[in-house]
């Protein structure tokens, strides 16, 4: 029992120590992102559609499995009517922290390639969560679930292509797909 926990013990040290040879360090990014599938910001009746949005994003990688991520971003959102000139109204910004679990995988050539997931929260000023939830109630916190894929090149210039969803439940009920704003995400960074 004492050999078992003892390699045990052993295996789980050695294997973070290993991992956080390589794969640690402040990421800082910026890109586009825009909502897609059946759940855009649009409405047809009204005439309301977003931009897409500009983002900031920094992240953490604590090794090869684990990192947190911040990010912020800015939407733009206009009155378009049939032939008119769209109008612009107003710019929505969010704020959101999430927790990453991946795995980096290093290529033969120096690439490395994670698959990842994150679960976190997303802050909407006034204006982004009336416009993403149509509550009109101030600002608010809502969940937030991602998957994605960063390449890296050199473990120094990142590529970063990512879906979330984001609860918009007008009461903050989540209750099927049709709650959830769907986003993809591009950003280009560089790891220190």
């Amino acid at each position: 029992m004492k050999n078992r926990l003892f390699a045990s013990m052993l295996l789980l040290i050695s294997s973070s120590s290993i991992a956080g040879m390589d794969h640690s360090g402040l990421r800082v990014g910026a890109g586009l992102a825009s909502d897609m599938g059946m759940f855009k910001l649009e409405d047809k009746v009204t005439g309301f559609d977003s931009d897409p949005s500009v983002i900031v994003d920094v992240g953490y990688d604590f090794n090869d499995i684990f990192a947190i991520n911040v990010n912020g971003a800015a939407t733009g959102f206009k009155w378009d009517r049939g032939k008119q000139k769209s109008q612009y109204i107003d710019t929505a910004y969010e704020v959101a922290v999430a927790g990453e679990v991946g795995y980096t995988k290093v290529t033969e050539r120096g690439f490395t390639i994670k698959p990842y997931v994150a679960l976190g929260g997303v802050y909407y000023n006034k204006q982004a969560n009336l416009l993403f939830t149509g509550n009109d109630g101030g600002s608010d916190v809502r969940g937030r679930g991602t998957i994605g894929l960063r390449v890296s090149i050199d473990n120094k210039l990142y590529l970063d292509g990512r879906i979330q969803a984001t609860n918009v439940a007008y009461d903050g009920k989540l209750s099927g797909k049709e709650d959830l704003l769907t986003q993809g995400l591009v950003t280009i960074g560089y790891k220190f």
